[in-house]
């Protein structure tokens, strides 16, 4: 097989150079390809892999959320994980506690300093 360079550069991009995501998202875009009976991986197939991958990671995306966003106590998780989501990253896909300082001010409408959000 095949792979367009839009699609590879999406998928790496997509992908954060973590290898976990980088196989999944090129295994349903393969599958995709060879249902369409084309050896070429496209940008359209990646798009029905991004679908298929997030469908076939659910359940276990829905038990990391909940476990890092649960708590007996009153607490931020849900939006400084929301917040982390938002915020700017480098080239490498990384940023830092005070690129998540902004996101949190918009969810919450209040603003917040590193030290309520995050344990140093």
């Amino acid at each position: 097989m095949t792979i367009d360079a839009d699609a590879r550069e999406r998928i790496t991009h997509l992908s954060h150079g973590l290898p976990t995501f980088t196989h999944l998202l090129t295994q349903h875009a393969a599958l995709q390809a060879v249902d369409r009976g084309d050896a070429n991986i496209t940008s359209v197939d990646l798009k029905s892999a991004m679908q298929e991958a997030v469908e076939s990671q659910a359940e276990t995306i829905k038990s990391a959320y909940h476990d890092a966003t649960s708590s007996p106590k009153k607490n931020l998780y849900r939006e400084v994980l929301l917040a982390c989501a938002l915020a700017p990253k480098n080239d490498l896909g990384y940023f830092s506690a005070v690129d998540v300082r902004e996101p949190m001010q918009k969810i919450t409408g209040k603003p917040y300093d590193i030290p309520a959000f995050s344990r140093i």
